[in-house]
Order: structure tokens, then sequence, then C-alpha cells
């Protein structure tokens, strides 16, 4: 019960934080998008009154054509109405001061006309230049626009990242809240049997010492269990730190007295908790076949192993670990493409070998890693006879 109150306790002060975080995300998220709609409305605003500007400067515009139009027409017709006058100029000399006087006066007004219609041409190319640059600010304003749509939908694909992570926490909360029901089921199981032993007890004591009594019982009981777990709890490390070191005995054991059988050969010996075979004393160069020789040297490995193997206690499971090792020298053969294969074959090939010998299978763990691991850097010949080996591992699976 203690235990679950304590997972209970961390469940509570992990859910506050997480909605603390939770509702920080939203407000950026609202604070974000509030920003966003005030940009939109600015926006909108600036774009409406350039709208509305353009559109009186298009009616202005129509209204100075119009202008220029009419204009043109009256210049036309005093023209036409300078031309007849000189013609009756011509054909009646008694009225030419009158049409002088008359021409001079249209002379007039054509070049009145002329300069409304040069300042009306002036007016235009201002209102021209005038729409270029609100054709510009509005091309500046759909370019923030977009630039303000990029910006939105970036915050969206973040929004939609965190929600996914939000999605995740909460599928681990809910995992952590069935694991904490499935607990919280437990003890109410546990409560109501202790509810009806506090029942019982109430039906057997009278009074309320007695109860109290009980429960004082209980938690030196209680203790008293404790204490012993924490016994059993030193045995068994203990324990299991006694089959370790007797495990290292037996590995000792088993080193020396393969060292005995085998003697002292340089191609054959001892590398920190590993027996090391070179592969020359097995197998012959780019093969996975044992020799004579090789068998012979394994036989005697097995027949050891055996014997050690008797007397390792049942609890211990261990192994023997065989590992296949091969020089840096690539090979590509149909039997074998690389090395690793190659050396994947030669562990293989020993494993079966001591099992036939007596060995039990499930006892043999072949590896291969080629030309992975060499013990000597160097590339000559000796260096790379010393990388070609079959190592064994006396180990605990």
């Amino acid at each position: 019960m203690a235990s679950g109150s304590r997972s209970r306790n961390a469940v509570d002060m992990v859910w506050p934080a997480f909605v603390d975080g939770l509702a920080n995300l939203i407000m950026v998220f609202l604070f974000l998008l509030l920003l966003f709609v005030i940009g939109q409305v600015a926006l909108g605003n600036a774009i409406i009154g350039r709208d509305r500007a353009l559109e009186r400067l298009n009616a202005q515009i129509d209204a100075l054509a119009r202008t220029l139009a009419l204009e043109r027409n009256a210049a036309k017709s005093i023209e036409s109405r300078l031309g007849a006058l000189t013609a009756e100029a011509a054909a009646a000399r008694e009225a030419r001061d009158q049409a002088l006087t008359a021409s001079t006066a249209l002379a007039a007004e054509l070049t009145a006309s002329r300069a409304r219609i040069e300042e009306a041409s002036g007016i235009l190319r201002r209102r021209d230049t005038e729409l270029a640059v609100l054709e510009e600010d509005i091309h500046n304003l759909r370019e923030e626009l977009g630039r303000l749509l990029k910006l939105v939908e970036d915050m969206n694909s973040e929004i939609q990242e965190r929600e996914r992570d939000v999605l995740a926490r909460e599928r681990e909360i809910d995992a952590r809240d069935r694991v904490i029901a499935s607990r919280d089921a437990a003890l109410q199981s546990m409560s109501r049997e202790v509810a009806g032993r506090d029942a019982q007890i109430a039906q057997r004591d009278a009074t309320l010492s007695a109860h109290e009594r009980e429960i004082e019982s209980r938690g030196r009981a209680i203790a008293a269990k404790d204490a012993e777990i924490a016994t059993l709890g030193e045995r068994l490390n203990r324990l299991l730190l006694s089959r370790v070191e007797e495990l290292a005995r037996y590995r000792s054991e088993f080193f020396g007295r393969l060292r005995q059988v085998i003697g002292e050969r340089p191609d054959i010996r001892i590398v920190g908790d590993r027996f090391v075979f070179q592969s020359e004393v097995l197998f012959a160069t780019g093969s996975a076949a044992l020799g004579d020789g090789g068998k012979q040297r394994l036989g005697e490995l097995a027949a050891t192993l055996k014997e050690i193997g008797q007397k390792v206690p049942r609890e211990i499971d261990w192994v023997l670990r065989i590992d296949g090792h091969t020089d840096q020298r690539p090979i590509r053969t149909p039997e074998f493409p690389s090395n690793m294969e190659l050396s994947a074959a030669r562990a293989i090939a020993v494993s079966r070998f001591l099992a036939e010998q007596g060995l039990p299978a499930r006892r043999l763990v072949p590896a291969a890693f080629a030309d992975n691991y060499p013990i000597d850097p160097g590339s000559d010949e000796a260096a790379l006879s010393r990388n070609r080996r079959i190592e064994f591992k006396l180990d605990q699976r």
C-alpha cells in the first residue's frame, strides 16, 4: 500500500506540471493566432483603403478624360469656325476687321484650350505616377500577405507537431492511468480484505484499545517481514556473487587444465579470459574443414570441458562461446563471398565437432567477427597469422 501511495503521489506531481505546460502552449498558440488575426485585419483595412483610393483616382481620371474629350471637340469646333470665318473674310473684304477680331479671339480661346489640355495631360501623368506607386504598394502588401500566410503555415505545422507530442504524452499518461487503476483496484481489494479483517477484529474486540494493540502487533509483524526480506536480499546477493566467483573458479580451472593438456605452444595461447587457437592449427588456408591435427586439439579441449562441466553446479548456466576471426585480406569464392562467411563457417564447424564429441549443443555459442577485431594492427605476415584465430571463452548466459 505504501508503494501504491508513492506511485499515486508521483503521478499527482507529474499531472499538474503537464497541465501547466499544455496551458502555456495553448496560450502561446492563442497569442500567435491573435497576432495573425490583427495583422489580417490591418492588412485588409490597408488594402481596402488603397482600393478605395484607386477607385477615386480612376473616377478622377475618367472625369479628366471626358473633360479632355470635350476640350478636343471644342478645339475642333473652333478650328472649323476659324476656317469658316477666314473664308468669309476672303469673300467679304469689307468685314475683314471684324473677322480679324473674331479670329484673334478664337485663336486666344484655342490657346487657352490647348493650355487646359496640357494641364489635363500633366494631371493624367501625375495620376499615372500615383497609380504606379499604388500598384507597387499593393504588390508589396501582397508579398507581405504571402509572408504572413507562410508564417501561419509554419505556425500551424509547429502546432500540429506539438499536438502530436501532446497526444503521445496523453497516450503515455493513459497507460500510466491504467496501471494506476489496476493498482488502485488491487489496493481496493486489499482494503476490502483489511476492512473484513477489521470487522472481524471489531467483533472479537469490544474496545478501541484492543483494536489499536492489534494494529501495533501487525506493524511489528510487517517490520519483522521487512527485515526478513532485507536479509533474504542480502543472502541472494551473496549467493549470486558466489555463483559468479564459482564460475570464475571453474573458468580458471578450465584454462589451467587445458594449458596442461595442450602444453606450451606458440600457436595456442591464453589472452585475458579467452583461449586462442591460431586458424592454421585447425584449418587449411581459405577452408572451413577441420584438419586431423585440429580435430585432435579440439578433442582434447572437448574432453577437458566435459570433465569440468560435470563439476559445475546445475544452477550455473554456463556456455562456451566460439568466436571466428579472419585477417584483413578479402576472400571472394563461391563458398565464402566474404570474410564474414568464412569466420562464421569455421566457428560453426568447431561447434559442430565439439557437439559430436559429447558436449551439449545448448552450451555451445558460435559467433563470427570476420576481420573487425584484430589483435595485431600490423600488416605483415606474422600479424595476419595472429589475427586468423578461433577464440574460446567460458561464460555465463
